[in-house]
C-alpha cells in the first residue's frame, strides 16, 4: 500500500477556526489524560489498561469535549495504543524504544485525525462543523488529517 500526500488549502472563517482548535486541544487533552491513567493503573497495580475516551469525556470539568468529534477523540486513544504496543515489543526485543510521551501544546503536532471528511459543493465538511471554503484540485482520500504547518495557514 502506497501512501500519497496530498495538500488542500482550507479558508475556515473564526467559528470554524475555534471548532478545529477545539478538536486539536481534545485529542491532545484526550491522549495526555489516558497516558496519565495508565502510569497510574502501572504504579498502583502493576497492570496497566487503556481506557476508553468516555473515560475522560465524562469526567467533572471536561464539558468542552462535547463540543469535539468523537472519532478524533478514538484516534488519540488508537495512537495511544500503538505506542504502547511499540514500546513493549521494542522491550521484548531488546530495543530501544522510548515509553510513550505527554503531548505538550508548545511542541506537539497541531493536527488531528477524522475518517468523515468528504466535499460538499466544493467545500470540506467535517464532523461538527459547517462545510468549510477549500480549493480542490484532486479527489480527498478516504481517510485524511487536518492540521497546520503554520500560524498563518491551515491545510487538510
Amino acid at each position: 500500500m502506497i501512501n500519497f500526500g496530498r495538500k488542500y488549502r482550507i479558508y475556515p472563517n473564526k467559528e470554524q477556526q475555534e471548532k478545529i482548535w477545539i478538536n486539536i486541544n481534545g485529542a491532545r487533552y484526550v491522549y495526555n489524560a489516558l497516558l496519565e491513567d495508565a502510569k497510574e493503573q502501572y504504579e498502583s497495580t502493576g497492570k496497566s489498561k487503556i481506557k476508553h475516551p468516555s473515560f475522560v469525556k465524562n469526567k467533572e470539568g471536561n464539558e468542552f469535549l462535547s463540543k469535539c468529534d468523537f472519532i478524533c477523540l478514538h484516534y488519540a486513544e488508537r495512537n495511544l495504543e500503538t505506542a504502547y504496543k511499540n514500546f513493549f515489543r521494542g522491550i521484548r526485543k531488546h530495543q530501544k524504544v522510548g515509553f510513550p510521551k505527554f503531548k505538550s501544546y508548545y511542541t506537539a503536532r497541531w493536527s488531528y485525525k477524522t475518517g468523515k471528511a468528504k466535499f460538499v459543493d466544493g467545500k470540506l465538511k467535517l464532523p461538527k462543523i459547517s462545510p468549510i471554503k477549500t480549493i480542490v484540485h484532486q479527489s480527498l482520500p478516504s481517510n485524511c488529517r487536518t492540521g497546520q504547518e503554520n500560524t498563518m495557514y491551515l491545510y487538510l
